[in-house]
């Protein structure tokens, strides 16, 4: 009996112990501060290194009350609702950690997102705009046609699965598109990375928007032979189009991007260096095909 009543005399003071904390001042949120990184993870110490935040903007995010509920328990604070209220209220900004801080700070570990990608935006058969995007396809602002000219351009030519309207761009959010083709451009940034493996990290995103100018997607007849009685399978082609003039055509981009894409980059640097096999392979125009089977081929046309 000793025992049971020691047990439950314990549990009671455990839950007065959190009541107590809970309730206390001491551990209510009062302070939050913004830690920017670099890609390198390294701490950057002049924010004016930053393209699209400076000092009254990180001061307007330590001091927005609503994203953080300032006063509140520090053990009740959200993380997850704080990190997503965040990210939409300051399309650029990227939390990579939020740290408590005991017994009353929050420290908000961020990065800047960068212009990647311009993708039209459709009313009809035109092009009103752009939505320009980082890497994750998140829409960070609209743009015009002149914002597009240094991005790469992601498009889907014809298809109308991938076309954006205007309600499906909105700022602070992910692309809202219904199509598998949109699946794969969200793997296109990290698989052109592995393209550019031995710069630095810092670097790969200029020398990426220095070498491509746009991704067009589209849905064709495979290059398999033809079987009688059988039907022909139909692939997403990716066409990369670089800012030299050749361009790079994938098939079947839904299954071994990567390896594809790694394919004909490599054939391209062979062209760019004159050491491509193919010797009327031309840098300025034509195309670099990489089949469904990772064979590969420079050719003048389409």
């Amino acid at each position: 009996m000793k025992t049971k009543r020691l047990a439950i005399l314990i549990s009671v003071l455990a839950v007065i112990v959190v009541i107590v904390v809970l309730s206390s001042t001491v551990f209510t949120l009062k302070q939050v501060e913004v830690q920017f990184y670099t890609k390198n993870d390294t701490l950057i110490t002049n924010i004016d290194s930053l393209n699209y935040f400076n000092d009254s903007t990180v001061l307007n995010i330590e001091n927005n009350k609503q994203d953080f509920s300032m006063g509140q328990s520090i053990f009740l604070t959200k993380k997850s609702n704080i990190t997503a209220k965040l990210e939409k209220d300051y399309p650029y900004l990227k939390v990579i950690a939020l740290t408590t801080m005991f017994p009353d700070k929050i420290i908000v570990k961020a990065a800047e997102r960068e212009e990647f990608y311009a993708v039209p935006v459709y009313t009809g058969s035109s092009i009103t705009g752009y939505a320009i995007c980082d890497g994750d396809l998140k829409v960070l602002r609209m743009g015009t046609s002149a914002d597009a000219a240094n991005l790469i351009t992601l498009d889907g030519g014809d298809e109308d699965s991938f076309k954006l309207g205007s309600g499906d761009a909105s700022i602070g959010e992910i692309l809202n598109v219904g199509s598998g083709d949109l699946t794969i451009a969200k793997q296109l940034y990290n698989d052109f990375q592995s393209c550019f493996a031995l710069l630095p990290i810092a670097v790969r995103d200029d020398a990426m928007l220095s070498t491509f100018e746009s991704m067009t997607f589209t849905q064709e007849y495979s290059t398999q032979p033809y079987v009688a009685g059988q039907q022909r399978q139909i692939y997403t082609y990716l066409t990369v189009k670089t800012r030299s003039g050749v361009s790079i055509r994938v098939e079947d981009a839904g299954t071994n991007l990567l390896t594809k894409l790694n394919v004909g980059y490599s054939i391209y640097n062979d062209i760019l260096n004159g050491d491509c096999t193919n010797k009327n392979a031309k840098a300025d125009e034509g195309f670099i095909k990489v089949a469904y089977n990772l064979t590969y081929v420079w050719t003048a046309e389409y």
